[in-house]
């Protein structure tokens, strides 16, 4: 359940959601290791356990014992420990791990869909996210509506690629997206102020749940195990 959160411990316990929504699902799922959609689940968990360990990092400096608080900022690499060169340091760490928790937990979402395109012999969908997994989508059956969903971690990682600022895509690109009664405000040329840790994890908690309609529509449970992961296969073939 999405909450404001005022403390990087309630922030790691708010990122551990997707993780969870991913484990019950790959649980429910019965999927091999090799398999494209466990690949997915168990990738995304891990950039969520990996989120978590940089929020309880926070967390220990700013709350831990004098200790803990003297021996992280030489594990980061402080070269001089001051009361400004820490606040500058945790605060590149969080800005920095932040956009890699939404950029990388987005890019497995997005791998996902162009798996299952792939395999409902879809045409290519070129580099655009909203192509492939709308393409997938129409061709199950499940309403274009759930593209609000996928959209807004996309519309978050690219404003946070901007330096925060928000640029529409397309004059039909609509300025709120609401998910489970969580507002997300995207105002052309104006800074975000839903890429918070908890809005991230609370959209991208919803976008496992957008995969998990799709793994359980009947086309694609007849899918063969193991699915091919297209991206790794790529790779282990360069």
């Amino acid at each position: 359940m999405f909450k404001v959160c005022t403390s990087y411990s309630e922030q790691s316990a708010q990122v551990a959601e997707p993780a969870e929504a991913c484990a019950s699902l790959k649980r429910k799922l019965g999927h091999s290791a090799p398999d494209a959609r466990t690949v997915a689940l168990e990738n995304i968990i891990g950039v969520t356990r990996a989120a978590q360990m940089i929020l309880n990092l926070l967390d220990s400096w700013t709350r831990g014992d004098e200790v803990t608080r003297q021996a992280i900022p030489q594990l980061v690499g402080l070269q001089t420990v001051t009361v400004e060169g820490v606040r500058i340091a945790g605060d590149l760490l969080n800005k920095s791990s932040r956009l890699g928790f939404v950029v990388l937990a987005q890019f497995q979402i997005e791998n996902a869909f162009r798996n299952i395109a792939r395999e409902l012999h879809l045409p290519p969908a070129g580099n655009g996210f909203y192509r492939a997994a709308s393409g997938v989508l129409g061709t199950l059956a499940i309403p274009i509506s759930r593209m609000e969903i996928l959209n807004t971690p996309a519309r978050i990682r690219n404003s946070l690629h901007s330096n925060g600022i928000h640029h529409r895509q397309h004059s039909a690109e609509p300025s709120r997206s609401t998910i489970d009664g969580v507002a997300y405000d995207f105002i052309d040329g104006m800074p975000v102020t839903c890429a918070s840790w908890e809005h991230i994890a609370h959209s991208l908690k919803s976008s496992v749940g957008v995969l998990e309609e799709v793994f359980l529509s009947p086309a694609v449970v007849a899918m063969a195990d193991p699915m091919m992961d297209q991206y790794a296969w790529e790779q282990e073939t360069k």
